[in-house]
């Protein structure tokens, strides 16, 4: 993780001073779990928690050590995402139901890296659930004149307790912790109420405005979605609330374009994903026009499963195996049959 220190051994002892305890393998005395045994290069990350890599560099779990609560401990700019997620975590904003930032732990800075600074944050897994995006206070970040934009994929997630209980490895979320056994994961449904968040706030700008008017005007900067029309004029100024509308409409789009039932929400994701930046739909407008939508859903049309619209065989088996009823007693014998036992897995 950079920034480099003098030693793993500063780092390890600075974060055990703050109260948080890092992987095995960051501890300088670590010795390898796998020596001593007979590995290849294929299975040996598959099979030891400390031999895992970490897959994004600017990421590190660690347990904070009063608790035990699993962190996620990122390195940010203490001029840019500190400001934001202070603010945003502030009494006043946190009292605000729909507000749903990322709770912000605690922030660490760092001795000799006055432009670096770690701030501790809740372990979180990617969400999953198509209402999500609506849960995500979206309208409530506007109203305090807060534009993310970012208000993308993968930058909208959920509070993993309820959903994996047992807990599960941080780079191999499907996986428990050692790696030695599946997660077992809860349906959503049976494990609510279940918190979603936004998370990275390095691109958010607060906007009040008695400095920026009520139609701000930003430039560059516009997040992962390539799609925004505003990519396609890099020099023409945009507003960065119109611009968090088209992003969210974009992950709803994408999600109704991966599972059948959904296509009655389509004309909604296009009003808020207008070329035009003022046609779309204001938070609030979206917020309501969707709640109003879901509310005219019948109890059976809520309770029924959404499946994806390509789904293999191999996975059709899993899901009927766990079902009940019908789907169990026609589809697993007939896709046993038609299997080579070779194939099995």
């Amino acid at each position: 993780m950079a920034p480099k220190f003098s030693s793993p051994l500063t780092l390890t002892n600075g974060l055990i001073q703050k109260g948080y305890r890092l992987p095995e393998r960051y501890n300088p005395d670590w010795i390898p779990s796998w020596f001593g045994k007979k590995y290849t290069d294929k299975n040996l990350h598959d099979t030891e928690p400390d031999g895992v890599f970490l897959r994004l560099p600017k990421l590190l779990n660690a347990v904070r050590v009063s608790d035990g609560k699993k962190v996620v401990l990122k390195k940010v700019s203490p001029k840019v995402d500190v400001p934001n997620l202070e603010f945003l975590n502030s009494p006043k904003l946190v009292a605000d139901s729909r507000n749903n930032t990322v709770p912000l732990l605690h922030v660490i800075y760092l001795p000799d890296h006055e432009s670096t600074a770690l701030i501790a944050m809740p372990l979180l897994l990617h969400f999953n659930d198509f209402a999500a995006p609506f849960r995500f206070g979206l309208s409530s970040s506007h109203q305090n004149y807060i534009a993310h934009r970012d208000a993308c994929y993968y930058n909208l997630m959920m509070d993993p307790s309820k959903i994996v209980p047992g807990g599960f490895n941080y780079q191999y979320p499907l996986w428990q912790e050692d790696l030695q056994r599946k997660a077992k994961y809860l349906d959503r449904k049976s494990a609510s109420p279940v918190e979603y968040y936004f998370i990275d706030f390095e691109t958010a700008r607060i906007l009040p405005p008695e400095t920026y008017g009520h139609d701000p005007q930003l430039l560059r900067i516009i997040g992962q979605d390539k799609t925004v029309p505003e990519w396609s004029k890099s020099v023409q100024a945009y507003n960065p609330f119109r611009l968090d509308i088209y992003q969210l409409g974009s992950v709803m789009r994408r999600v109704v374009e991966e599972y059948d039932g959904l296509d009655l929400f389509l004309p909604f994701c296009t009003s808020m994903m207008k070329e035009n930046q003022y046609e779309r739909l204001t938070a609030a407008e979206g917020c309501s026009k969707f709640h109003s939508m879901v509310s005219a859903m019948t109890a059976q049309d809520m309770d029924s499963r959404v499946w994806p619209k390509t789904l293999s065989a191999k996975r059709w088996h899993l899901i009927a195996s766990k079902s009940k009823g019908l789907l169990k007693c026609l589809w697993v014998p007939v896709y046993e049959f038609f299997q080579d036992d070779d194939d099995w897995p």
